[in-house]
């Protein structure tokens, strides 16, 4: 049997419509008498993550910090920029007025240096307006407490030297009789025992004098070693503030570099080499005063000393004469008297001898030892009423004294030091050459 040939099926294509529902393809009939088409599901898939490749992440993270501080830097430099441009008007107003104060204060100085002589004179003065200005007129001084309104140096420095030099030449003395007196108490111990052991009917009285006798001769012995330190700390302390005050007035006649470069022009109502010059002169006054008042009390102990001395000396002769009246020795040869008599002198050594010399000679050390100590009171005392005549002439106004160029000053004050230091070594040697000599008769 012959088969039917059939007919040709209209081509057919597939589209598949996916899960998500994004597509619209379907299959396309291309007779539209055909069947609807067929759809077929698509074959559901496996959903995987992208896979991202992992690199390194300091250099991204570094371009990142350096983008923003960038950003940050150049958002400060517009605010500074912009707070800038907008103080600039008051930066200009400050400048304009800045440069105004220094014209005036230029224009000023110049007006007060070629005006002050003519205001100077009194007739003319009250005519002139400007005179009465406070920069014409020097800088008011109180005085109601004593502070100096010129100073006198060359003055000063010239009763430095003079007190000081005849202080340290009665030194001289009283360190040679300052070691007498300690050799002559050693000998008044020795004395002492002799006393106590002797067949005097008054040994007791004389022994309890003679002891009152050593003390006194300690505390004299002591008294003008320390009066003669204090001496040369004296001269020492004014000599150093001397140094002072030159080197503070020589630097205050030169000002400071940078308010001079910044301030040429300033009018000051004070002058800084004047007070430097008032300042270290009340400084040295002072001074002056203080180191005058530790030495009169050290002489004055000194000079109690030497007299209580006396007074000893006077009991015991009184004491001995009154025990044995073959003792008619002078008051000052008392205690050599009581060592002849004692048998002190009996024994042939040197030491025998020198006791007998020392206690001889006793009295006439103290009246020479209280002869420098009342040079040296009258000294101290003649200073003081010349430093109280010169404290009170400076306190008041003076033309001729308040005139007295820096120049003056400085060379006074120089030369006063020198020769405190040189009087001070002169003493020294003086008083070398003395203890050798009164060490070299005791060998």
């Amino acid at each position: 049997m012959k088969r039917q040939r059939q007919p040709p099926q209209p081509s057919r294509r597939r589209y598949y419509v996916n899960h998500a529902g994004s597509g619209s393809e379907v299959e396309e009939i291309a007779n539209p008498l055909a069947p609807p088409p067929i759809f077929e599901p698509v074959p559901q898939q496996k959903l995987t993550a992208p896979v991202v490749q992992q690199g390194p992440a300091g250099p991204i993270i570094q371009q990142q910090l350096t983008e923003n501080a960038i950003a940050i830097s150049e958002y400060i430099i517009e605010v500074v920029v912009d707070a800038f441009r907008i103080c600039r008007r008051v930066f200009s107003y400050a400048l304009g007025i800045f440069i105004l104060w220094l014209l005036l204060s230029m224009m000023t100085s110049q007006l007060v240096f070629f005006t002050r002589p003519v205001c100077s004179i009194p007739i003319i003065s009250p005519m002139i307006p400007f005179c009465r200005w406070d920069v014409f007129k020097d800088p008011p001084v109180h005085t109601s407490s004593g502070k100096p309104m010129w100073a006198d140096y060359p003055h000063l420095v010239d009763l430095q030297t003079r007190s000081f030099d005849q202080l340290l030449d009665e030194n001289v003395g009283n360190k040679g009789l300052a070691l007498e007196v300690k050799k002559a108490e050693m000998a008044s111990n020795d004395l002492i025992t002799l006393v106590r052991v002797s067949d005097l009917r008054s040994k007791d009285q004389i022994a309890e004098r003679l002891s009152r006798f050593v003390e006194d001769a300690k505390g004299t012995g002591r008294s003008l070693h320390s009066l003669g330190a204090k001496i040369h700390g004296a001269v020492d302390s004014i000599a150093s503030l001397n140094d002072y005050a030159m080197q503070t007035i020589e630097d205050s006649k030169n000002p400071p570099p940078l308010a001079a470069r910044v301030f040429p022009f300033a009018v000051s109502t004070t002058n800084p080499t004047k007070e430097a010059v008032l300042e270290t002169f009340l400084m040295s006054m002072d001074n002056i005063g203080s180191q005058v008042v530790r030495l009169r009390e050290e002489a004055e102990i000194s000079m109690d000393h030497l007299l209580r001395l006396e007074e000893h000396l006077q009991v015991l002769h009184e004491i001995t004469h009154r025990d044995d009246k073959d003792l008619t020795a002078a008051r000052e040869d008392v205690l050599a008297e009581l060592w002849t008599r004692l048998g002190g002198n009996k024994s042939k050594i040197r030491k025998a001898d020198l006791n007998l010399n020392l206690l001889k000679n006793i009295d006439k050390y103290r009246k020479k030892a209280l002869a420098h100590v009342v040079a040296t009171l009258q000294t101290l005392h003649t200073l003081d009423a010349d430093m109280e005549e010169l404290r009170t002439r400076v306190v008041a106004p003076d033309i001729v004294g308040d005139k007295i160029p820096i120049e003056v000053h400085i060379k006074s004050i120089k030369a006063g030091v020198e020769r405190l230091k040189e009087g001070q070594l002169r003493a020294s040697l003086k008083q070398g050459e003395t203890i050798a000599k009164i060490l070299e008769i005791d060998s």
